[in-house]
Protein backbone atom coordinates (compact mmCIF):
# COMPACT_ATOMS: atom_id res chain seq x y z
CA UNK A 1 0.00 0.00 0.00
CA UNK A 2 1.34 3.42 -0.88
CA UNK A 3 1.44 6.31 1.52
CA UNK A 4 -0.99 9.19 1.23
CA UNK A 5 1.86 11.53 0.23
CA UNK A 6 2.91 9.24 -2.64
CA UNK A 7 -0.70 8.82 -3.73
CA UNK A 8 -1.15 12.59 -3.88
CA UNK A 9 2.10 13.03 -5.85
CA UNK A 10 1.11 10.34 -8.35
CA UNK A 11 -2.40 11.74 -8.68
CA UNK A 12 -1.06 15.25 -9.24
CA UNK A 13 1.38 14.09 -11.92
CA UNK A 14 -1.34 12.23 -13.80
CA UNK A 15 -3.72 15.19 -13.44
CA UNK A 16 -1.11 17.49 -14.98
CA UNK A 17 -0.53 14.92 -17.72
CA UNK A 18 -4.27 14.82 -18.40
CA UNK A 19 -4.31 18.61 -18.77
CA UNK A 20 -1.56 18.42 -21.36
CA UNK A 21 -3.36 15.61 -23.16
CA UNK A 22 -6.33 17.90 -23.72
CA UNK A 23 -4.22 20.21 -25.90
CA UNK A 24 -3.75 19.09 -29.48
CA UNK A 25 -0.18 18.04 -30.24
CA UNK A 26 0.95 19.13 -26.78
CA UNK A 27 4.61 18.65 -25.96
CA UNK A 28 5.69 17.45 -22.54
CA UNK A 29 7.40 20.26 -20.64
CA UNK A 30 10.61 19.71 -18.71
CA UNK A 31 8.80 20.19 -15.39
CA UNK A 32 6.20 17.56 -16.33
CA UNK A 33 8.97 15.19 -17.41
CA UNK A 34 10.61 15.65 -14.02
CA UNK A 35 7.34 14.89 -12.24
CA UNK A 36 6.72 11.84 -14.41
CA UNK A 37 10.27 10.57 -13.80
CA UNK A 38 9.62 10.81 -10.06
CA UNK A 39 6.31 8.96 -10.42
CA UNK A 40 7.97 6.29 -12.56
CA UNK A 41 10.69 5.74 -9.96
CA UNK A 42 8.13 5.44 -7.15
CA UNK A 43 6.05 2.99 -9.17
CA UNK A 44 9.12 0.88 -9.90
CA UNK A 45 10.20 0.87 -6.24
CA UNK A 46 6.72 -0.34 -5.30
CA UNK A 47 6.88 -3.18 -7.84
CA UNK A 48 4.33 -1.63 -10.19
CA UNK A 49 5.44 -2.54 -13.73
CA UNK A 50 3.22 0.18 -15.18
CA UNK A 51 6.21 2.51 -14.75
CA UNK A 52 6.96 1.37 -18.30
CA UNK A 53 3.94 3.31 -19.59
CA UNK A 54 5.10 6.47 -17.82
CA UNK A 55 8.64 6.05 -19.18
CA UNK A 56 7.27 5.43 -22.66
CA UNK A 57 5.38 8.74 -22.50
CA UNK A 58 8.54 10.53 -21.37
CA UNK A 59 10.62 8.92 -24.13
CA UNK A 60 8.05 9.58 -26.84
CA UNK A 61 7.12 5.96 -27.55
CA UNK A 62 3.54 6.79 -26.59
CA UNK A 63 2.09 9.99 -28.00
CA UNK A 64 -0.29 12.14 -26.05
CA UNK A 65 -3.92 11.64 -27.03
CA UNK A 66 -3.13 8.40 -28.84
CA UNK A 67 -4.16 4.84 -28.11
CA UNK A 68 -1.31 2.55 -27.16
CA UNK A 69 -0.52 -1.01 -26.27
CA UNK A 70 2.34 -2.55 -24.44
CA UNK A 71 3.56 -6.02 -23.66
CA UNK A 72 6.03 -6.60 -20.85
CA UNK A 73 7.65 -9.97 -20.37
CA UNK A 74 10.95 -10.94 -18.83
CA UNK A 75 12.99 -10.60 -22.03
CA UNK A 76 10.67 -8.52 -24.20
CA UNK A 77 9.06 -5.09 -24.14
CA UNK A 78 6.77 -4.11 -27.01
CA UNK A 79 5.09 -0.73 -27.25
CA UNK A 80 2.50 -0.36 -29.97
CA UNK A 81 3.59 -3.78 -31.29
CA UNK A 82 7.17 -2.59 -31.83
CA UNK A 83 10.20 -3.45 -29.71
CA UNK A 84 12.08 -0.74 -27.87
CA UNK A 85 15.09 0.79 -29.56
CA UNK A 86 18.16 -1.31 -28.68
CA UNK A 87 19.72 1.69 -26.93
CA UNK A 88 16.66 2.08 -24.65
CA UNK A 89 16.08 -1.58 -23.77
CA UNK A 90 18.74 -1.85 -21.05
CA UNK A 91 17.39 1.21 -19.24
CA UNK A 92 13.86 -0.22 -19.18
CA UNK A 93 14.85 -3.78 -18.32
CA UNK A 94 17.35 -2.83 -15.58
CA UNK A 95 14.95 -0.47 -13.85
Amino acid sequence: MISQKKFIAISLAFFVLALFMNKANAQISDSLKTQLQRVSSEMCEEGNNNFIVVDAIIDGYISLRAKYSFVYKKDMILINDAPLMPSDYPRYSEK
